[in-house]
């Protein structure tokens, strides 16, 4: 890809090493069964194998890269030895991957109706996010959903369309938050309803439809939103 080239060409004007995750010699595979991801990942050096409980695919890449970079911190440093209790086995790193979490990433919260928040701010966000839709054939969701400005939102919005009925817009509080006038008409065909910096009815709202809630669009305003959500 242009990006590997690059960070490769950069890493060797500056002398430093670089290291491959992912190629004839660094092989990932994954499958999706029983909501997670059962993986294995074959290096040179070892053939790993793992669950990953977190939504999205995107996340088997993440746990390969980790892994590479154990492998070269171990192979560069004295971690090697079976008698140094620093020593990263096997097992920790299967149970550290399994264990993983990260709040408010593709987080399904057990609710009714049942409740996805996820701090997707970009179209890249917003598209793992789709992806794990369909997945789970997720649709006709409730979407609570507001972005900032400067963001790609009208693509964000496209991604989104074929996974939601009912749109409730928020507005981040930013100073960069968009104005909803101008993004209530890219929902088109859809129902929607304004609430500004009213989260709490919003959320309200979409507990009265009952469908499927999906909150996304804005760190700043998931993070306020899953606080509410779990009382914290």
């Amino acid at each position: 890809s242009i990006a590997n080239r690059v960070i490769r060409d950069v890493c060797e004007s500056k002398g430093a090493l670089f290291y491959r995750v992912f190629d004839k010699q660094n092989q990932l595979h994954s499958d999706y069964k029983d909501n997670k991801y059962h993986c294995s990942y074959r290096t040179p050096r070892e053939n790993y194998h793992f669950d990953i409980q977190m939504n999205g695919s995107h996340q088997t890449l993440n746990a390969a890269t980790a892994i590479k970079a154990i492998e070269v911190m171990k192979r560069d440093s004295k971690l090697n030895s079976e008698t140094d209790n620093r020593v990263i086995s096997l097992d920790s790193i299967s149970r550290g991957i399994r264990e993983n979490f990260v709040p408010g990433r593709i987080e399904e919260i057990e609710a009714s109706p049942p409740i996805i928040i996820d701090g997707g701010h970009n179209v890249d966000g917003i598209a793992v996010l789709a992806s794990h839709l369909k997945t789970r054939r997720f649709r006709n969701c409730t979407l609570i959903f507001g972005v900032l400005r400067d963001k790609k939102y009208k693509k964000m919005v496209e991604i989104l369309l074929p996974y939601i009925k009912h749109v409730l817009l928020v507005t981040p509080r930013s100073n960069r938050a968009l104005p909803l006038q101008k993004l209530s008409p890219l929902f088109i065909e859809k129902q929607v309803t304004e609430y500004g910096d009213n989260y709490s009815e919003a959320l309200e709202r979409a507990r009265v439809i009952g469908k499927q809630i999906l909150i996304t669009g804005s760190i700043y305003m998931i993070g306020e939103m899953r606080n509410l959500i779990i009382g914290e």
